[in-house]
C-alpha cells in the first residue's frame, strides 16, 4: 500500500513539473479523445460513479461493503439511534476489518450524526471491530444517534481503499427513519 502511495505522489509531483515548465503561455484548445487502446476503453467504463444509489454497495480490490437494513432504537441515553448493517467481505491478503477500507457516515438535516454506543448486546455491533481473513464475509452494524426520530437519513460510504483514497468516491442512499 505505500509503495502505491509514494507512486501516486511521485506521478502527481512529475505531472506538476511538466505542467510548470511547459508550453506557451497561450491556451490551448482542449480537444477530446475517445481511447482507442481496448484496456483504456475498458478502463474507462469500469470507474466507478460516485452519488446517490438505491442500494450502498462499494466494492473494491480490497473489499466490498453492502448495506443490508437498517433499524432504529435507542443509544445508552435514550436518545433515537439508528442502527445501520452491512455485510463486509474481505478481498485482502492480510486480514481486515470494514472500516480500514470504508468510512460510513449518516447525515440528518445535513448534519453528521455522531456514533453512537448502546448497553445492549449487539452482534454486528461486536462484529464491526473483528478482523476476518481473505474471502470471509462478515455482517457488521455502526450505531448513529439521531437529532430526531422524524426526518430521513442520508448514508454515505466513502471508498478508502488505496486505488479510491484520492478520488473521493463514495455512494449514498437514502434511509427511512419512521
Amino acid at each position: 500500500m505505500k509503495k502505491k502511495i509514494v507512486a501516486m505522489i511521485m506521478a502527481g509531483v512529475m505531472a506538476c513539473g511538466l505542467w510548470a515548465c511547459g508550453g506557451s503561455e497561450e491556451p490551448k484548445e482542449e480537444t477530446k479523445t475517445e481511447a482507442t487502446d481496448p484496456q483504456e476503453k475498458q478502463e474507462e467504463e469500469e470507474k466507478p460513479q460516485s452519488g446517490k444509489v438505491d442500494k450502498v454497495n462499494v466494492d473494491n480490490s480490497e473489499g466490498t461493503l453492502t448495506y443490508t437494513k437498517h433499524e432504529i432504537t435507542t443509544d445508552y441515553e435514550g436518545k433515537p439511534a439508528i442502527l445501520v448493517y452491512f455485510d463486509y467481505t474481505n478481498k485482502k491478503e492480510e486480514s481486515s476489518y470494514a472500516q480500514m477500507t470504508f468510512y460510513p457516515q449518516v447525515f440528518q438535516n445535513g448534519v453528521e450524526c455522531e456514533i453512537g454506543m448502546t448497553l445492549n448486546e449487539n452482534e454486528g455491533i461486536s462484529n464491526s471491530s473483528k478482523e476476518i481473513q481473505k474471502g470471509t464475509t462478515l455482517n457488521v452494524a455502526f450505531l448513529y444517534v439521531l437529532q430526531d426520530a422524524e426526518n430521513p437519513v442520508t448514508l454515505k460510504v466513502t471508498d478508502q481503499s488505496s486505488e479510491h483514497i484520492f478520488d473521493g468516491y463514495y455512494q449514498e442512499q437514502e434511509l427511512n427513519v419512521k
